[in-house]
């Protein structure tokens, strides 16, 4: 994954990866703020700083985000600095003592389905599942819970979004504007989950919601999530790239993994307007009551770890 030498990724790594392989996407990326591209892991020194693209020196920390011209400097040695990088993203080493992000997507949107088949590709024969260090997929009743969409989503217009909350009690779902004006309000009793639509919520364009779940009896948590509508070309770009997977005709369960790797690889590619991992959840909750041999489960199991890592490094290191 990391040269032996300096440890963090390549130019040309994410070429030789297979979609849904060993190290699928390499990274698993956090959506964090608006030129966001990489995360600091570890491996810096006292002696490290952190030069941000508009020259505002910053003391490095884990699991720091990063933005495309930042530099990292230090004197005594990048040699084992680890950064995670999206897809397009890149380490540049300037010098001895200084690395710096670079982040190159397509220029053209809709050219990023076309990408994700050639560069990443399709290749059954080369499955070797990456353990994320989890002992099951999240979900009611499992050894891992986290509550869906997430901590922050983007939404589709007319898509059915599945709200998840593990807690006993009868519960109020509740949905709130970026002034802290409630919107929209509706209990699902003992139930642990929920689907609403954007329309139902009444969330409208451009505008950043929260939500939380209230139980009866209990004292309100300070922990709320966020959402937003996609934007209206990316919803358009995507709906049509699904469709075109969709029309592959594939085999469902394989049409199914394509689509589910779709949302998480646009999420990594355009952090800042896109968050679909809650959908690639959906699709693969959908494969999880069929029967998936062994080399498609372990397909499954790697986007399925690839989403618990971005949920968890949500929780670390904060959201929109």
């Amino acid at each position: 994954m990391f040269n032996r030498g300096i440890r963090f990724p390549t130019p040309n790594c994410f070429l030789r990866l297979a979609l849904l392989s060993a190290v699928f996407f390499l990274s698993s990326w956090p959506v964090l703020a608006d030129s966001t591209c990489a995360l600091l892991l570890g491996g810096f020194q006292d002696d490290c700083i952190i030069l941000a693209a508009n020259n505002i020196s910053i003391k490095p920390r884990a699991m720091m985000s990063l933005h495309s011209g930042d530099k990292i400097i230090q004197k005594s040695g990048v040699t084992e600095i680890v950064i995670k990088c999206s897809p397009f993203t890149s380490v540049k080493k300037l010098s001895e003592t200084t690395l710096q992000i670079v982040y190159q997507p397509p220029a053209e949107k809709k050219a990023v389905l076309k990408e994700l088949k050639t560069f990443l590709g399709f290749e059954k024969d080369n499955h070797q599942r990456r353990t994320a260090g989890t002992r099951a997929i999240i979900g009611e009743g499992n050894d891992i819970f986290f509550p869906q969409p997430g901590y922050w989503a983007t939404v589709i217009p007319g898509e059915p979004i599945k709200f998840s909350w593990d807690r006993k009690g009868i519960k109020t779902i509740v949905f709130r504007d970026s002034s802290g004006v409630e919107v929209f309000s509706k209990a699902f009793g003992e139930k642990s989950s929920i689907e609403l639509t954007p329309q139902e919520i009444k969330i409208k364009p451009s505008e950043t919601y929260y939500w939380e779940i209230e139980i009866k009896g209990v004292p309100r948590s300070s922990e709320t999530y966020s959402l937003k509508l996609l934007e209206k070309d990316m919803v358009e770009l995507v709906t049509s790239d699904l469709k075109k997977l969709a029309n592959e005709k594939l085999g469902d369960t394989e049409t199914k993994l394509r689509m589910a790797a779709y949302c998480q690889f646009m999420s990594d590619t355009y952090p800042k307007e896109v968050d679909l991992y809650w959908k690639s959840y959906q699709i693969l909750k959908e494969l999880d009551k069929t029967g998936l041999i062994a080399e498609e489960n372990n397909l499954a199991q790697v986007l399925r770890d690839r989403h618990i890592q971005h949920i968890q490094e949500q929780m670390a290191t904060g959201y929109k």
